[in-house]
């Protein structure tokens, strides 16, 4: 591939890998990958600790030697790409990474959803993995990481949209929280309120059963007692799963 003009660079990590130098797509080898995706969540990595994470089975000489490959595989494909000062590995300052623009408005939520605007309330509804099919130990950990700032922002999310009337866009942020984490009984809580706010009692009891049957199918417990008093469940007992329930447990 030739190399890339100078140009506005963008690094996907949400979702898959994928970065852009300019209007030409950068196709990388996956040593190369790893090396960029590390930086690009991290920000500025000393050269011996991206070494050591990249590489954690290697002697130290080895992990360097595959280092400066890699970054010589990244700058020949596109020169603009990294920020090599020194010890200090970088992207540039004017690289655009998805994921850190996400995290942003997630944060801004959590802080103070309130002061968020609804357009922008609405647009991280989409929000994709991180990196998926990759598994390495700093992977996960910022993939885990990841996951509970959108859960919390999430269910946020539903609140504020159902006190701003819209709720339906409420729904769809609430069940993006149970498609995330399908455990979570506040994500659950989040769609029977909404159903409740709406008047939709029947609704409200099969989300109740869909989430009382996972819970006892995974984890062998009921849901709180707090949330079977939201639905007047507690004093007859937990309803039993509707059949659509049963059709929605079966993935039919």
């Amino acid at each position: 591939m030739a190399t890339s003009p100078v140009g506005k660079i963008l690094v996907h990590l949400l979702g898959g890998f994928q970065v852009w130098c300019g209007e030409h797509e950068v196709v990388l080898p996956p040593t190369s990958q790893h090396l960029l995706a590390r930086v690009a969540l991290v920000g500025r990595v000393p050269r011996s600790a991206l070494a050591g994470e990249l590489w954690p089975d290697l002697p130290e000489g080895r992990a360097q030697a595959n280092l400066r490959t890699s970054i010589w595989q990244v700058r020949r494909l596109c020169p603009d790409l990294l920020v090599h000062a020194g010890e200090v590995v970088a992207l540039p300052a004017t690289a655009e990474v998805d994921l850190h623009l996400t995290q942003a408005l997630a944060l801004s939520v959590i802080r103070d959803v309130a002061a968020v605007p609804t357009d922008s309330l609405m647009s991280h509804l989409h929000a994709l993995e991180l990196l998926p099919g990759w598994y390495e130990e700093w992977v996960l950990a910022e993939r885990e990481r990841d996951r509970q700032l959108r859960l919390h922002a999430l269910e946020l999310t539903a609140h504020a949209l159902l006190s701003r009337g819209l709720a339906g866009a409420a729904m769809h942020a609430a069940l993006a929280a149970v498609q995330l984490e399908p455990l979570r009984e506040s994500a659950h809580r989040a769609v029977i309120t909404i159903h409740l706010s709406e008047g939709n009692v029947a609704e409200a009891l099969d989300q109740y059963g869909l989430y009382r049957s996972v819970m006892l199918a995974e984890v062998g417990i009921e849901p709180t007692r707090s949330l079977q008093e939201l639905l007047g469940v507690a004093a007859r007992g937990a309803p039993i799963p509707s059949q659509r329930s049963q059709r929605a447990l079966r993935g039919g």
